[in-house]
This record gives structure tokens, C-alpha cells and sequence, in this order.
């Protein structure tokens, strides 16, 4: 699925993939990669040509070329950079920009952070700031920091939900799928933040089979599930915006956009509940969104989904012969049921791959 993403980032600077597709700024970034002080030159100007046209869409990307390019010509000017993020943020009257300067202030926190955990973790706790030097900071700091601004980036929740995330096309790059699945600012912040989080370390505590059902419940079993047990970690957070995102979709009416944050919603609860049932419960859960969402082409994504996991659990469990058999008979059937009615899907080919994991030829042989 291709989506959203901003179109400069400090994480395009230090080497992350975006999608792969060329974009009217990519001889630019080449350009800017080769000359960075020559972007922060540009980037410079640009500001004070949005200060002047009152251009807030401008003014974001000045912001972040200038912090993603003064990054690579001298990474020591991090403390001061973020400083001045944060300086625009408490002067920013507009809403909008403000979430989305938000967001990037906590990728540049959270790269901080992973880039020197190994020196980070070695600090005496500390229970505040002590100073503004990020270089004195012990890991309680950095994530109430990463926490902080990525819930103040979807704050103004109702206000984000209104605006097209094609209307800001000037600092996102948008995929194929956006407009179906991420299609508001609200839907690109909340998928940022989910981005960010997935990477941060937290408790996996055995939650209670109450609990846990909840998780792994339907849509509305799962919004209406309380969090007040979990610690306020990467995983709280992460539930909390994913409950959000369900209720919005749930309420737009966006069928796609809700089918595929509740997949992503359960491949998470799947990550973080360590309960020895909770396979079946995962399973459970795909099987009555398969239903739920039987007369809609993206049911595909479901059955892979399935399918999936299926064939990884007859791979790993002792079965006979005739079990094995059996059970990828069921899967190749489901598969192939979806691939008939539904030819024309755009990712039918998940299904397909499947079938032909299973049909390939094997060879196995037993050393004395």
C-alpha cells in the first residue's frame, strides 16, 4: 500500500527508503545532498518568503530542510535545532501547522534517542530537565518528549479529520492509496505517530484474558476496550491512537481505511499480549472480519493476512502426513475462492504468492 509521507525528513537524510517512485524532488534532494549549506541557504529564504506570503505549508518545509540539511552538516546542533522547533511551535497560531511541527519535532527526539540509546540508557534516572542540554538527559526524558509531541500532534483531532491530506501535497509525498486509506491530515499524523512508537522499547506485561479478548475483539470491541491498566508506555500510547483511528473510520464510513487500520490494529495486539492462546484469538478475530467484510475486494487483504499465519502454523506444529495435507487444502480453497471471485483486485497477487508457496515442490531427506 503506498501512502503519505512528509517529503523531507531528517530519516530521508540519514538513509530510510521512502516509496519507491520518482518525484519531481528528487534531483533536488540529490542536489541538496551533494550542497547542503546550499539548502539551508534556500531553506532560509523560503522562511522569510512565508513569514511574508503568511504561507504555512512553505513555512513547514523551510523548517525542516533547514533542521534535516544544518542535521547533516553538523550533527552537535541538535539541541539547538529542536530548540527552535519548539520555539515555532509555542509562536504557531495555526492548528495545523503546529500538529505537523509537532510530529517532526518527535522523529528528531526519537532519532536522537535510538542513535545514542547505548549512551542514553547508562544515565541516573532523572525526574525532570535539569537544562535544555539533551546531552545530560537520561531515557525517561527523551520518550516523555517523543510521547508529548506526538499526542499534541493529533490534539486538534477534529480540525485534522476536515483537511485532505492531498491538500498539503506541497510537503507530502502521497502513494497510490492515500487518498483511500490515509485520506485526511488526521490519518497521516495518527500513522506517523504509530511509525515512530513502533520503534520505542516497552513492557509486555501478560495481559488478562479479559483484557485481551477486548484486544483481539471486533472494531467496537476493541474501541470501547479500557487501557487504564497499562503503563503510559509505547504501547499505551500506540492503543490509544489506534482506538481513535477505528472510531473516526467507524463514524466516516471509510469501509477501506477501516478494514486496514483494524488489520494493523490486530497484527499490534498480536505483538504485545503474551498469552499462549493468543494465536487462536488472533486467528478468531480474522476469520469474523472475513465475514464482516466478505462483499468488499479488499477482503483479500484479510485472507492473506489468514492465510498467512495458517501456513506458518501447520509449518511449525507436528502434524501427520495427512494433517499437513489437509490443512493446506483449506488454505489453497480459501485462496482460491478469493482469487475467482475477486481477479481484478490490485494486490491479488498476496493470494496468489500463497498458492504458489504451497504448491511448490519440496525435498527432504534423512542423514543416517
Amino acid at each position: 500500500m503506498k501512502t503519505a509521507k512528509l517529503l523531507i525528513c531528517v530519516n530521508l537524510l540519514f538513509g530510510s527508503v521512502l516509496w519507491a517512485q520518482t518525484t519531481p524532488q528528487d534531483s533536488l534532494l540529490d542536489y541538496y545532498s551533494k550542497y547542503p549549506k546550499q539548502a539551508v541557504q534556500d531553506a532560509e529564504r523560503m522562511y522569510r518568503q512565508a513569514i511574508k506570503k503568511k504561507d504555512n505549508q512553505l513555512l513547514i518545509k523551510s523548517l525542516i530542510i533547514k533542521t534535516g540539511y544544518c542535521l547533516k552538516i553538523n550533527r552537535d546542533d541538535y539541541a539547538s535545532l529542536l530548540a527552535n522547533l519548539e520555539e515555532h511551535i509555542r509562536q504557531e497560531k495555526d492548528a495545523v501547522a503546529g500538529s505537523i511541527l509537532h510530529s517532526y519535532t518527535a522523529q528528531l527526539y526519537d532519532d536522537y534517542y535510538d542513535n545514542n540509546y547505548h549512551i542514553i540508557r547508562q544515565r541516573t534516572t532523572l525526574k525532570e530537565a535539569e537544562t535544555n542540554d539533551i546531552n545530560t538527559w537520561s531515557s525517561n526524558l527523551f520518550e516523555e518528549k517523543i510521547y508529548g509531541h506526538l499526542t499534541a500532534s493529533m490534539t486538534h483531532a477534529g480540525e485534522l479529520q476536515d483537511i485532505p491530506a492531498s491538500s498539503y501535497k506541497d510537503i507530502l509525498i502521497t502513494g497510490a492509496d492515500s487518498d483511500t486509506l490515509r485520506p485526511t491530515l488526521y490519518d497521516f499524523l495518527c500513522h506517523r505517530a504509530l511509525d515512530i512508537l513502533s520503534g520505542r522499547l516497552f513492557s509486555k506485561p501478560a495481559q488478562p484474558l479479559k483484557m485481551a479478548e477486548a484486544l483481539f475483539g471486533t472494531a467496537s470491541d476493541f474501541i470501547n476496550a479500557s487501557l487504564s491498566d497499562l503503563s503510559p508506555d509505547a504501547a499505551f500510547y500506540s492503543l490509544d491512537i489506534l482506538q481513535k483511528l477505528l472510531a473516526f473510520h467507524q463514524k466516516s464510513g471509510n469501509i477501506n481505511a477501516l478494514l486496514m487500520n483494524d488489520l494493523k490494529r490486530l497484527d499490534y495486539v498480536n505483538r504485545i499480549v503474551e498469552l499462549p492462546n493468543k494465536d487462536s484469538l488472533y486467528l478468531a478475530a480474522l476469520q469474523k472480519m472475513r465475514t464482516v467484510y466478505a462483499s468488499t475486494p479488499m477482503v483479500v487483504e484479510i485472507v492473506a493476512k489468514e492465510a498467512g499465519i495458517r501456513l506458518n502454523q501447520s509449518n511449525r506444529t507436528t502434524k501427520t502426513p495427512e494433517q499437513e495435507r489437509s490443512a493446506k487444502e483449506q488454505i489453497l480453497a480459501l485462496c482460491n475462492e478469493l482469487t475467482e471471485k475477486y481477479p481484478h483486485y490490485n494486490r491479488i497477487n498476496l493470494l496468489h504468492d500463497i498458492v504458489n508457496t504451497i504448491k511448490a515442490p519440496t525435498f527432504s531427506t534423512d542423514f543416517p
